[in-house]
């Protein structure tokens, strides 16, 4: 088994996929979870997530809404589009809190610059979701500011790149916990034939710093991602990657010392056929 060079994201949502034919619901998902390790997430036998997703003609994203179990719904997202295309207005209904609403800005390139949050019912500024992106000549983000209601900056952090695009060093200043889980201080990455078979980050976890090993192995047939080794912290796991004939994901999972503890399995649909899909945006 050979090491492969690309990092894999997995994410729930918002996944939307490209059908031959256009129509206004292209498709959904259905996905599958159980976890046996509280540090994995609350534990709890198989839970099932709807995902469904509504573009228009011209398959642009207009609504975006999942399902916990029993279809009860946990949050719905509505999309407006500026004459260029991009999304200048996203509104939220979530169960457990009042509608928001996020206006979005962009540059002459396109690249998203300002994003702020209102209360949908009161055009009520809001001190969350309201976040500024500043972007190096390349078109890469040098800095990202987090802000509250009035402007005043609550976090900021400062980006630096390798040869390779990694991101190398992230400085910070103002309040950890409104960023992301994993800030990196320091990286090291290793390459064998231009691909990354290894990583070695120095990382904030809202202020426990600790280092995070990956090293990254792929399938000689498919030549894709096929299993991840990882020291995080206070544990070790190996995380493995199975795909369906078609190429979709088919699920991952996450074993210690060779016990399955966690695992993820997606079902794609497309207007309630199964059919291959391409992902089109994330």
């Amino acid at each position: 088994m050979k090491r492969f060079a690309t990092l894999v994201i997995l994410t729930l949502f918002p996944l939307v996929f490209i059908t031959a034919q256009v129509k206004d619901t292209i498709s959904y998902s259905n996905v599958y979870i159980f976890n046996r390790d509280a540090r994995f997430g609350k534990v709890g036998a198989a839970v099932a997530e709807q995902h469904t997703y509504t573009l228009d003609r011209s398959k642009k994203l207009r609504s975006f809404y999942y399902c916990i179990n029993n279809n009860s719904l946990k949050e719905t997202h509505f999309f407006s589009y500026n004459d260029s295309g991009n999304i200048y207005k996203e509104v939220i209904y979530n169960n457990d809190k009042k509608a928001i609403y996020i206006q979005k800005s962009y540059d002459k390139q396109g690249n998203l610059t300002e994003t702020k949050g209102y209360l949908l019912d009161s055009d009520v500024r809001l001190d969350e979701n309201n976040r500024r992106f500043i972007y190096d000549s390349r078109g890469r983000i040098k800095e990202e500011l987090y802000l509250d209601a009035t402007g005043k900056i609550k976090l900021q952090l400062r980006y630096k790149y390798n040869g390779n695009n990694d991101v190398v060093k992230t400085k910070i200043k103002g309040d950890i916990d409104l960023s992301v889980s994993d800030i990196v201080l320091k990286a090291k990455y290793v390459y064998s034939n231009g691909n990354k078979i290894k990583e070695t980050l120095k990382v904030n976890n809202n202020g426990d710093i600790y280092t995070k090993v990956r090293d990254y192995f792929y399938g000689d047939e498919t030549g894709k991602i096929d299993s991840v080794v990882v020291k995080d912290k206070d544990i070790e796991y190996t995380k493995k990657i199975k795909y369906r004939d078609n190429g979709d994901l088919h699920y991952f999972a996450y074993f210690i010392d060779g016990k399955k503890i966690f695992q993820k399995t997606y079902n794609w649909f497309t207007n309630g056929k199964n059919q291959n899909s391409g992902i089109i945006s994330r």
